[in-house]
């Protein structure tokens, strides 16, 4: 059987006895009660816009969505406690309810999502495994253009953000030759920064040590 390469390593990290308490008490309330419910009649996934951050770290941009477009509903995947932890700390302390984390590979989670279910999708500073010998560990990529193409609806965008100079003319490159997707700025270029983005603790890390931002918004062809 083929090796599936994540896009991710599941280290360890730090977490607060605050971040592990609010994992214990609040990701039940917070998350889907197995993957087969994201299938059939859910009415989470079905009655409201659906948008999915992958890899929302410590959460800012998701729970600030959410806060503001209570319309919407949002899907979280995140690999890392204390990103989860703390994210949940802000969805239970600011009320919000209309975000459900899926904690594990964002891959699974995309399998088990009904075709044409998704309004929107934010990739935002991924991991950019920088050394060249891990670079096939990126998660934009064609194959990951082919598994989240057909679960977007006609009208969706992926908005997608990295500091990584490399990793950007890599995404370019790779809707340039896509079939189904194409980029919105043009062909091999870069969109401006979203008014409605929020600046999460890897942007404000780049602008400390002077890296350029690059954003990239795709779209389905017609």
């Amino acid at each position: 059987m083929k090796r599936t390469i994540k896009s991710f390593v599941n280290r360890a990290g730090r977490i607060t006895i605050a971040q592990r308490k609010a994992i214990e008490e609040f990701l039940l309330d917070f998350s889907f009660r197995s993957k087969l419910s994201f299938q059939g009649e859910n009415s989470f996934l079905k009655h409201r816009p659906l948008y999915l951050e992958i890899g929302f770290g410590n959460g800012l941009n998701l729970v600030r969505q959410a806060e503001y477009y209570p319309g919407r509903n949002f899907i979280g995947c995140e690999i890392y406690e204390s990103g989860i932890g703390s994210t949940l700390i802000n969805l239970k302390n600011r009320g919000i309810n209309n975000v459900r984390i899926a904690v594990g590979d964002a891959l699974e989670t995309i399998e088990y999502l009904s075709l044409k279910s998704l309004d929107g999708v934010f990739i935002l500073f991924p991991d950019p495994w920088p050394k060249k010998r891990h670079n096939k560990r990126r998660l934009v990529n064609k194959d990951f253009l082919r598994k989240i193409g057909p679960k977007m609806k006609d009208h969706a965008k992926i908005f997608m953000t990295t500091d990584d100079r490399s990793y950007a003319q890599e995404i370019i490159e790779v809707l340039a030759e896509d079939a189904f997707f194409e980029n919105i700025a043009g062909e091999r270029s870069f969109a401006p920064r979203p008014s409605w983005r929020e600046s999460t603790k890897f942007e404000e890390r780049a602008h400390r040590l002077g890296n350029s931002i690059f954003e990239i918004i795709a779209c389905l062809k017609n």
